[in-house]
């Protein structure tokens, strides 16, 4: 059984690289009495834009940081095991892409997302957790495993 995880020093990079951008948003709040209209009018995009996007995110790195296991998926050669669901390889139609659609994150986020023959789309997010590398060796075992499959058909 192959694990997908990640580093938790990639995540704690990535929360101290939100952190500035949330120091700056409080910062602004206290500082909106002393600007005048126009300074005010651009703080408060400034501030909405940092606290929608790295404020999420900083909860999001945070939340990942202290969870007690960090993998996301394992694979074995016959299923994909996330949190407590299984999906099997021989059902998988087809890899999408690398992007998960969510209403509440602009862009979306990064994630597995698997086409089933029977037409639904398994989702396993991961958060912007792995490093490109990483994602792309995962994806390369789903492939190998897809294929190895198909050929022992």
């Amino acid at each position: 059984m192959e694990y997908i995880q990640y580093r938790r020093s990639i995540v704690l990079m990535k929360l101290l690289g939100c952190i500035p951008f949330v120091a700056f948003a409080v910062w602004l709040i206290f500082s909106i009495p002393r600007f005048g209209f126009f300074e005010q009018l651009t703080s408060i995009v400034v501030i909405i834009v940092a606290f929608l996007f790295f404020g999420q995110h900083l909860v999001i790195f945070f939340y990942f940081l202290v969870k007690s296991s960090s993998v996301l998926c394992s694979i074995d050669k016959q299923f994909i095991y996330y949190k407590d669901r299984k999906f099997a390889i021989r059902d998988i139609e087809k890899i999408l892409d690398l992007t998960i659609h969510v209403k509440r994150l602009p862009g979306g986020i990064s994630g597995f997302r698997f086409k089933m023959r029977d037409g639904k789309v398994i989702e396993i997010p991961t958060h912007y957790l792995l490093t490109l590398d990483q994602q792309a060796d995962a994806l390369d075992i789903v492939k190998a495993r897809m294929k190895q499959y198909k050929q022992d058909q």
